[in-house]
């Protein structure tokens, strides 16, 4: 049983057992009736309570602060109401009536949910901010990461060192525990590889497939392509983006997202900016190539 339906059995139970108490101490009179009935209303709304945060999902792991609102603020009312009914009997305790301090509780009981409603759901809110606060700074570090390496990817005087580079920036932005960078032209060629050796003709034939997608868009396997994936790689998809190389080719960036830290869209939007860069960068060392060949 989790937090919110232990809470909520809780304040469902006290609210059932305050209005049993309402019932059974109230005098069979008109009167009676008409003073105890908002009371009663009070602990059915009580039960109701119980009953809604049950269903609920919104409060988390802050429920138990509404039973324990519930708890603190009927004592605290009853407690009041103690002490001004003995001060007004000259502090004979067995002549405190019963029926005043079943309505403070019943009064605090109601009064404390609503508050520890509020409390818990503030609560989950603000740490829902923070996450989002948390979620926004790290997109921000991994954008400005990005666009550093995006400056070195310009000045790289080779495929290699962009390949190099790119895998550098997929363990950045996705968390990648291994990568590969794959030219898909006349032939097909890894050009740099973290991912085992043995699985070289699987990078080959996946590369090959995701090639022709959509230039600087995500592409994931077996989610998107009509692929499984090797078991011996113990990996769940592969994230991939195909670069227009300045020809007729294709260089193919793939890796491997590591389970503990999974990636988010963001992360993917920003892997979609990389393969610009990475275009950028292969047409700079293309260009180069062709001024020296000249």
């Amino acid at each position: 049983m989790n937090v919110s339906r232990v809470s909520a059995t809780g304040i469902s139970v006290v609210g059932i057992g305050l209005g049993g108490a309402q019932v059974v101490g109230s005098p069979v009179s008109i009167v009676g009736a008409f003073t105890t009935f908002p009371f009663v209303l009070m602990s059915a709304a009580l039960v109701y309570t119980g009953y809604w945060l049950a269903r609920s999902s919104q409060y988390g792991t802050y429920a138990d602060r509404v039973l324990i609102w519930t708890g603190c603020a009927a004592g605290t009312f009853a407690a009041v109401a103690l002490l001004v009914l003995m001060s007004m009997n000259g502090f004979a305790a067995n002549a405190v009536p019963t029926s005043p301090l079943a309505d403070m509780l019943t009064a605090g009981a109601l009064a404390g949910a609503l508050v520890g409603l509020y409390d818990a759901q503030s609560r989950e809110r603000l740490v829902a901010l923070e996450t989002e606060r948390d979620r926004v700074e790290a997109f921000a570090r991994k954008a400005e990461s990005l666009n550093r390496y995006g400056k070195a990817l310009n000045q790289s005087r080779d495929v290699y060192e962009v390949s190099a580079l790119s895998i550098e920036v997929l363990e950045l932005l996705i968390g990648s525990r291994d990568a590969a960078v794959v030219l898909v032209d006349d032939e097909t060629t890894v050009v740099d590889s973290t991912i085992p050796d043995q699985h070289r003709s699987f990078l080959e034939r996946a590369a090959e497939t995701m090639a022709p997608r959509e230039p600087m868009q995500v592409t994931r396997c077996p989610q998107d392509v009509d692929m499984s994936l090797p078991s011996a790689l113990d990996g769940a998809e592969i994230v991939a983006v195909p670069v227009p190389t300045g020809t007729d080719g294709r260089m193919v960036l793939m890796a491997l997202p590591g389970a503990e830290d999974p990636y988010t869209e963001e992360d993917l939007d920003l892997l979609a900016s990389l393969s610009a860069h990475v275009g950028t960068a292969i047409s700079s060392v293309q260009t180069d190539d062709a001024l020296s060949a000249a």
